[in-house]
């Protein structure tokens, strides 16, 4: 495991302590919905933790700037989403499964936006590769001063 993900999950596992500790120890009304709140804040975290980490393993080609900021952002657009709808639970009171819903939408989007960006990051390195190549092989074919 590399030293980056080292840290990554310590502090992940540090999130994942405190939200569970939080959830027991604050006197949050345990009911249905809230559980379901702990639940799916708790997935997306080892979600994050997982993509994140996976992003700092990441040493082959398509390793690019394109990816790991893409990934980072749509990571943390994720968390921010989660947080959201669970700051709003006190909407979803009557209708529990709306909540639910609203939560695998999140997730969806989430799953649909990382793999848009790790397909694009690949396309972008292959056709780097590809012009990369192109201009190797047509750089000895050109004529050199005055040369036909």
């Amino acid at each position: 495991m590399v030293k980056t993900s080292k840290y990554i999950a310590a502090c992940f596992c540090i999130a994942i302590a405190t939200v569970v500790l939080g959830f027991f120890l604050l006197g949050v009304e345990q009911i249905a919905i809230h559980f379901w709140a702990l639940a799916f804040l708790l997935l997306s975290l080892l979600i994050s933790a997982a993509s994140l980490i996976s992003v700092a393993q990441k040493k082959s080609p398509e390793d690019t700037m394109l990816f790991k900021s893409g990934i980072g952002v749509v990571t943390c657009l994720y968390q921010v989403a989660v947080i959201v709808s669970i700051i709003f639970v006190g909407a979803f009171n009557e209708a529990i499964n709306k909540f639910i819903f609203t939560e695998i939408l999140i997730t969806a989007a989430y799953a649909i936006v990382f793999l848009a960006v790790s397909f694009f990051a690949n396309r972008n390195h292959v056709a780097k590769v590809d012009s990369q190549e192109y201009q190797d092989n047509n750089q000895n074919n050109t004529p050199k001063r005055g040369g036909y």
